[in-house]
Protein backbone atom coordinates (compact mmCIF):
# COMPACT_ATOMS: atom_id res chain seq x y z
CA UNK A 1 0.00 0.00 0.00
CA UNK A 2 1.30 3.27 -0.70
CA UNK A 3 -0.15 6.67 -0.83
CA UNK A 4 1.28 10.62 -1.46
CA UNK A 5 -1.32 11.56 1.49
CA UNK A 6 -0.09 11.70 5.26
CA UNK A 7 -2.95 10.79 7.85
CA UNK A 8 -4.12 13.30 10.02
CA UNK A 9 -2.34 13.18 13.34
CA UNK A 10 -4.36 13.47 16.15
CA UNK A 11 -3.69 13.83 19.37
CA UNK A 12 -6.40 11.98 21.08
CA UNK A 13 -5.00 8.78 19.61
CA UNK A 14 -2.93 7.85 22.14
CA UNK A 15 -6.24 7.12 24.24
CA UNK A 16 -8.71 6.36 21.18
CA UNK A 17 -9.76 2.83 21.01
CA UNK A 18 -8.03 0.62 18.26
CA UNK A 19 -11.33 -0.05 16.65
CA UNK A 20 -12.40 3.27 16.48
CA UNK A 21 -8.38 4.30 14.60
CA UNK A 22 -8.85 0.86 12.32
CA UNK A 23 -12.36 2.12 11.12
CA UNK A 24 -10.85 5.60 10.77
CA UNK A 25 -8.70 3.95 7.93
CA UNK A 26 -11.05 1.69 6.44
CA UNK A 27 -13.37 5.02 5.75
CA UNK A 28 -10.55 6.43 3.77
CA UNK A 29 -9.41 3.21 2.05
CA UNK A 30 -13.44 3.11 0.78
CA UNK A 31 -13.24 6.32 -0.39
CA UNK A 32 -10.73 5.38 -2.75
CA UNK A 33 -7.22 6.64 -0.96
CA UNK A 34 -4.22 4.19 -0.61
CA UNK A 35 -2.39 3.93 3.15
CA UNK A 36 0.96 3.51 3.59
CA UNK A 37 1.53 0.96 6.27
CA UNK A 38 5.43 2.48 7.06
CA UNK A 39 3.76 6.00 8.18
CA UNK A 40 0.62 4.38 10.26
CA UNK A 41 3.48 2.67 12.10
CA UNK A 42 5.20 5.62 12.27
CA UNK A 43 2.23 7.65 13.33
CA UNK A 44 1.06 5.11 15.79
CA UNK A 45 4.19 3.74 17.49
CA UNK A 46 2.06 1.99 20.54
CA UNK A 47 -0.34 0.50 18.15
CA UNK A 48 0.69 0.88 14.69
CA UNK A 49 1.42 -2.93 13.97
CA UNK A 50 -2.29 -3.99 14.97
CA UNK A 51 -3.76 -1.44 12.88
CA UNK A 52 -2.02 -2.43 9.92
CA UNK A 53 -2.55 -6.21 10.31
CA UNK A 54 -6.69 -4.87 10.53
CA UNK A 55 -6.12 -3.53 7.51
CA UNK A 56 -3.91 -5.88 5.60
CA UNK A 57 -6.97 -8.69 6.82
CA UNK A 58 -9.69 -6.22 5.46
CA UNK A 59 -7.50 -5.67 1.76
CA UNK A 60 -6.71 -8.98 1.58
CA UNK A 61 -10.60 -9.98 1.67
CA UNK A 62 -10.88 -7.77 -0.77
CA UNK A 63 -8.17 -8.70 -3.23
CA UNK A 64 -9.22 -12.10 -3.11
CA UNK A 65 -12.88 -11.49 -3.90
CA UNK A 66 -11.72 -9.44 -7.18
CA UNK A 67 -10.09 -12.70 -8.59
CA UNK A 68 -11.89 -14.76 -10.99
CA UNK A 69 -11.49 -18.27 -8.41
CA UNK A 70 -15.18 -19.26 -6.80
CA UNK A 71 -15.83 -17.32 -3.41
CA UNK A 72 -17.62 -20.21 -1.62
CA UNK A 73 -20.05 -20.03 0.77
CA UNK A 74 -20.80 -18.42 4.09
CA UNK A 75 -23.92 -20.33 5.96
CA UNK A 76 -26.77 -20.36 3.55
CA UNK A 77 -24.97 -17.72 1.18
CA UNK A 78 -23.41 -18.53 -1.54
CA UNK A 79 -20.76 -15.79 -2.73
CA UNK A 80 -21.20 -14.16 -6.06
CA UNK A 81 -19.13 -11.29 -6.32
CA UNK A 82 -17.73 -8.37 -4.41
CA UNK A 83 -19.65 -5.28 -5.27
CA UNK A 84 -18.07 -2.96 -2.59
CA UNK A 85 -17.40 -1.79 1.28
CA UNK A 86 -18.86 -0.21 3.19
CA UNK A 87 -17.21 0.62 7.06
CA UNK A 88 -15.85 -2.10 8.12
CA UNK A 89 -16.78 -4.59 5.98
CA UNK A 90 -16.84 -6.40 2.58
CA UNK A 91 -19.96 -6.29 0.82
CA UNK A 92 -20.54 -8.93 -2.08
CA UNK A 93 -23.68 -9.73 -4.45
CA UNK A 94 -24.52 -13.49 -3.08
CA UNK A 95 -27.58 -16.00 -3.39
CA UNK A 96 -29.82 -17.10 -0.16
CA UNK A 97 -30.47 -20.69 -0.81
CA UNK A 98 -33.28 -21.27 1.64
CA UNK A 99 -35.06 -18.52 0.75
CA UNK A 100 -33.92 -18.29 -3.15
CA UNK A 101 -33.20 -14.85 -3.50
CA UNK A 102 -30.46 -12.55 -4.48
CA UNK A 103 -29.15 -10.75 -1.44
CA UNK A 104 -25.99 -7.73 -0.32
CA UNK A 105 -24.19 -10.11 2.32
CA UNK A 106 -21.75 -7.80 4.33
CA UNK A 107 -19.12 -9.46 6.09
CA UNK A 108 -16.73 -8.47 8.55
CA UNK A 109 -13.21 -9.58 7.73
CA UNK A 110 -11.46 -12.27 10.47
CA UNK A 111 -8.76 -10.10 11.21
CA UNK A 112 -10.82 -7.05 12.31
CA UNK A 113 -13.78 -9.82 13.67
CA UNK A 114 -10.82 -10.48 16.38
CA UNK A 115 -11.31 -7.00 17.94
CA UNK A 116 -14.55 -6.89 20.30
CA UNK A 117 -15.29 -3.43 19.68
CA UNK A 118 -15.26 -4.47 16.57
CA UNK A 119 -17.50 -6.85 16.26
CA UNK A 120 -19.86 -5.13 18.57
CA UNK A 121 -20.19 -2.16 16.19
CA UNK A 122 -21.32 -4.14 13.04
CA UNK A 123 -23.72 -6.30 15.32
CA UNK A 124 -25.26 -2.75 16.68
CA UNK A 125 -25.42 -1.47 12.60
CA UNK A 126 -27.06 -4.61 11.90
CA UNK A 127 -29.40 -4.46 14.60
CA UNK A 128 -30.20 -1.39 14.19
CA UNK A 129 -30.81 -0.93 10.41
CA UNK A 130 -33.16 -4.52 10.58
CA UNK A 131 -35.71 -1.87 13.00
CA UNK A 132 -35.93 -0.33 10.20
CA UNK A 133 -39.36 -1.29 7.22
CA UNK A 134 -39.16 1.86 4.87
CA UNK A 135 -39.30 1.87 0.69
CA UNK A 136 -36.37 4.45 0.96
CA UNK A 137 -33.91 2.18 3.71
CA UNK A 138 -32.36 -0.81 2.52
CA UNK A 139 -33.92 -3.49 4.09
CA UNK A 140 -31.92 -5.93 6.72
CA UNK A 141 -32.91 -9.40 6.50
CA UNK A 142 -30.47 -11.20 9.14
CA UNK A 143 -27.36 -11.91 10.59
CA UNK A 144 -24.84 -14.60 11.65
CA UNK A 145 -21.36 -16.09 12.37
CA UNK A 146 -19.50 -18.24 10.23
CA UNK A 147 -15.94 -19.77 10.43
CA UNK A 148 -15.42 -16.19 12.73
CA UNK A 149 -16.69 -13.96 10.62
CA UNK A 150 -19.90 -12.12 11.51
CA UNK A 151 -22.26 -11.08 8.31
CA UNK A 152 -25.33 -10.20 7.88
CA UNK A 153 -28.20 -9.80 4.94
CA UNK A 154 -29.70 -7.47 3.15
CA UNK A 155 -31.80 -6.33 0.34
CA UNK A 156 -29.75 -6.26 -2.82
CA UNK A 157 -30.48 -2.99 -4.55
CA UNK A 158 -29.52 -3.25 -8.83
CA UNK A 159 -28.49 0.54 -9.12
CA UNK A 160 -25.41 2.90 -8.32
CA UNK A 161 -24.41 5.07 -5.50
CA UNK A 162 -25.13 8.35 -5.63
CA UNK A 163 -21.10 9.28 -5.12
CA UNK A 164 -21.07 7.07 -8.78
CA UNK A 165 -23.73 9.12 -10.46
CA UNK A 166 -22.18 12.35 -9.37
CA UNK A 167 -18.35 11.11 -10.79
CA UNK A 168 -19.85 10.45 -14.21
CA UNK A 169 -22.31 14.03 -14.73
CA UNK A 170 -20.14 16.11 -12.54
CA UNK A 171 -18.15 17.49 -15.89
CA UNK A 172 -20.93 16.34 -18.37
CA UNK A 173 -22.40 19.05 -21.30
CA UNK A 174 -26.10 20.54 -19.28
CA UNK A 175 -27.34 18.61 -22.44
CA UNK A 176 -26.65 15.18 -21.50
CA UNK A 177 -28.83 12.57 -20.17
CA UNK A 178 -28.36 11.99 -16.30
CA UNK A 179 -30.64 9.53 -14.29
CA UNK A 180 -32.51 12.62 -13.80
CA UNK A 181 -32.72 14.06 -16.82
CA UNK A 182 -31.16 16.44 -18.84
CA UNK A 183 -29.02 19.57 -16.45
CA UNK A 184 -30.61 22.12 -18.54
CA UNK A 185 -34.11 21.23 -18.12
CA UNK A 186 -36.65 22.13 -15.39
CA UNK A 187 -37.37 18.18 -14.61
CA UNK A 188 -33.97 17.96 -13.88
CA UNK A 189 -34.25 19.85 -10.47
CA UNK A 190 -37.74 18.62 -10.24
CA UNK A 191 -36.48 14.61 -10.38
CA UNK A 192 -33.54 15.45 -7.63
CA UNK A 193 -36.08 16.98 -5.37
CA UNK A 194 -38.11 13.84 -5.67
CA UNK A 195 -35.08 12.26 -4.74
CA UNK A 196 -34.43 13.76 -1.48
CA UNK A 197 -37.94 14.01 -0.60
CA UNK A 198 -37.64 10.12 -0.60
CA UNK A 199 -34.23 10.22 1.11
CA UNK A 200 -35.67 12.42 3.68
CA UNK A 201 -38.93 10.50 3.81
CA UNK A 202 -36.52 7.32 5.00
CA UNK A 203 -34.81 9.75 7.67
CA UNK A 204 -37.75 10.37 9.01
CA UNK A 205 -38.45 7.13 9.85
CA UNK A 206 -35.69 6.67 11.09
CA UNK A 207 -35.68 9.59 13.45
CA UNK A 208 -38.83 8.03 14.40
CA UNK A 209 -37.39 4.61 15.61
CA UNK A 210 -34.82 6.83 17.30
CA UNK A 211 -31.82 5.92 15.01
CA UNK A 212 -29.57 8.30 13.80
CA UNK A 213 -27.59 7.46 11.01
CA UNK A 214 -24.39 10.22 11.12
CA UNK A 215 -22.86 9.51 8.38
CA UNK A 216 -25.41 10.97 4.98
CA UNK A 217 -22.92 11.12 2.29
CA UNK A 218 -23.16 10.34 -1.77
CA UNK A 219 -21.61 6.77 -1.24
CA UNK A 220 -24.43 5.97 1.45
CA UNK A 221 -27.19 6.88 -0.71
CA UNK A 222 -28.05 4.08 -3.66
CA UNK A 223 -30.04 5.29 -6.57
CA UNK A 224 -32.07 1.94 -7.65
CA UNK A 225 -33.55 1.03 -10.60
CA UNK A 226 -37.02 3.22 -10.58
CA UNK A 227 -35.63 6.32 -9.61
CA UNK A 228 -35.37 6.01 -5.94
CA UNK A 229 -32.97 7.40 -3.95
CA UNK A 230 -31.98 4.90 -1.00
CA UNK A 231 -30.40 4.94 2.48
CA UNK A 232 -27.57 2.60 2.84
CA UNK A 233 -24.88 1.81 5.55
CA UNK A 234 -25.89 2.43 9.13
CA UNK A 235 -22.28 1.86 10.67
CA UNK A 236 -21.74 4.55 12.36
CA UNK A 237 -25.86 4.50 13.28
CA UNK A 238 -27.02 5.42 17.02
CA UNK A 239 -30.09 5.17 18.94
CA UNK A 240 -31.25 8.49 19.95
CA UNK A 241 -30.60 9.31 23.83
CA UNK A 242 -27.64 6.81 24.43
CA UNK A 243 -24.63 8.35 25.38
CA UNK A 244 -22.72 7.72 22.88
CA UNK A 245 -24.66 9.03 20.51
CA UNK A 246 -25.43 12.30 22.05
CA UNK A 247 -22.11 13.12 23.50
CA UNK A 248 -19.49 13.93 20.28
CA UNK A 249 -16.35 13.20 21.64
CA UNK A 250 -15.28 10.45 18.89
CA UNK A 251 -14.56 11.91 15.35
CA UNK A 252 -17.48 10.00 13.35
CA UNK A 253 -18.55 10.67 9.70
CA UNK A 254 -17.14 11.64 6.55
CA UNK A 255 -15.38 15.75 7.45
CA UNK A 256 -17.45 17.13 3.88
CA UNK A 257 -20.99 16.13 5.47
CA UNK A 258 -20.02 16.30 8.77
CA UNK A 259 -22.46 19.20 10.68
CA UNK A 260 -20.87 21.75 12.95
CA UNK A 261 -21.73 19.56 16.01
CA UNK A 262 -19.59 16.75 14.67
CA UNK A 263 -17.37 19.04 12.95
CA UNK A 264 -16.41 20.37 17.17
CA UNK A 265 -15.73 17.10 18.86
CA UNK A 266 -16.80 18.42 22.09
CA UNK A 267 -19.07 17.03 24.37
CA UNK A 268 -22.04 18.61 23.43
CA UNK A 269 -25.69 17.42 21.73
CA UNK A 270 -25.76 15.51 18.64
CA UNK A 271 -29.12 14.24 17.63
CA UNK A 272 -31.28 13.53 14.30
CA UNK A 273 -30.32 17.05 13.20
CA UNK A 274 -27.22 15.99 12.04
CA UNK A 275 -28.96 13.61 9.45
CA UNK A 276 -30.57 16.97 8.02
CA UNK A 277 -27.27 19.20 8.07
CA UNK A 278 -26.07 16.03 5.97
CA UNK A 279 -28.51 15.58 3.66
CA UNK A 280 -28.49 19.16 2.67
CA UNK A 281 -24.78 18.91 2.54
CA UNK A 282 -25.65 16.09 -0.18
CA UNK A 283 -27.80 17.96 -1.87
CA UNK A 284 -25.53 21.13 -1.99
CA UNK A 285 -22.77 18.83 -3.89
CA UNK A 286 -25.57 17.39 -6.29
CA UNK A 287 -26.24 21.23 -6.90
CA UNK A 288 -22.88 22.79 -6.87
CA UNK A 289 -21.09 19.68 -8.33
CA UNK A 290 -18.77 20.39 -5.34
CA UNK A 291 -19.54 20.25 -0.89
CA UNK A 292 -20.38 23.37 0.71
CA UNK A 293 -16.78 24.05 1.98
CA UNK A 294 -13.71 23.13 0.92
CA UNK A 295 -10.24 22.89 3.07
CA UNK A 296 -6.40 23.53 2.60
CA UNK A 297 -6.12 20.84 4.97
CA UNK A 298 -8.33 18.86 7.57
CA UNK A 299 -8.48 21.47 10.22
CA UNK A 300 -9.12 24.56 8.03
CA UNK A 301 -12.58 22.26 6.12
CA UNK A 302 -13.92 21.52 9.69
CA UNK A 303 -12.68 25.06 11.16
CA UNK A 304 -15.07 26.36 7.84
CA UNK A 305 -17.99 24.05 8.75
CA UNK A 306 -18.21 24.95 12.16
CA UNK A 307 -17.89 28.94 11.27
CA UNK A 308 -18.11 30.01 7.75
CA UNK A 309 -21.53 29.83 5.92
CA UNK A 310 -21.55 28.12 2.39
CA UNK A 311 -21.66 30.22 -0.92
CA UNK A 312 -25.94 30.07 -2.21
CA UNK A 313 -25.94 27.17 -4.95
CA UNK A 314 -27.55 29.87 -7.12
CA UNK A 315 -23.94 31.90 -7.36
CA UNK A 316 -22.52 28.42 -8.36
CA UNK A 317 -24.74 27.22 -10.45
CA UNK A 318 -27.48 30.00 -11.41
CA UNK A 319 -29.43 27.06 -12.90
CA UNK A 320 -30.19 25.93 -9.40
CA UNK A 321 -34.18 26.90 -8.63
CA UNK A 322 -34.62 29.50 -5.87
CA UNK A 323 -36.45 27.06 -3.91
CA UNK A 324 -34.19 24.30 -3.91
CA UNK A 325 -31.69 26.54 -2.99
CA UNK A 326 -33.67 27.48 -0.12
CA UNK A 327 -34.31 23.96 0.91
CA UNK A 328 -30.64 23.70 1.12
CA UNK A 329 -29.24 26.47 3.12
CA UNK A 330 -31.92 25.93 5.59
CA UNK A 331 -30.53 22.13 6.12
CA UNK A 332 -26.71 23.87 6.19
CA UNK A 333 -27.93 26.19 8.91
CA UNK A 334 -25.18 26.18 11.73
CA UNK A 335 -27.62 25.90 14.89
CA UNK A 336 -29.43 22.19 14.94
CA UNK A 337 -32.74 24.38 15.78
CA UNK A 338 -32.71 26.71 12.53
CA UNK A 339 -32.89 23.58 10.52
Amino acid sequence: MATNKAPESDPRDGSEDLEDLVARYVDRLTEGEKIDRYRILAEHPSRGLQIVEHLEAFVNLASNADSNDPLGTLGDYTLRRRIGRGGMGVVYEAWEGSMDRRVALKVLPAGIAADERAVGRFIREAQLAGRLNHPNVVAVYGMGVKEQSPYYAMEYVDGETLAQVLARIKDAAPDTDTPFGKKDCASYFEQLARAFADVADGLQHAHAKKVIHRDIKPSNLILDRDGRLRILDFGLAHLEGQESLTLSGDFLGTPQYMSPEQARRRKIPVDHRTDVYSLGATMYEVLCGRPPFRGTDHADLLSRIIEADAPGPRSVNPRVPEDFETIALKCLRKEPDAR
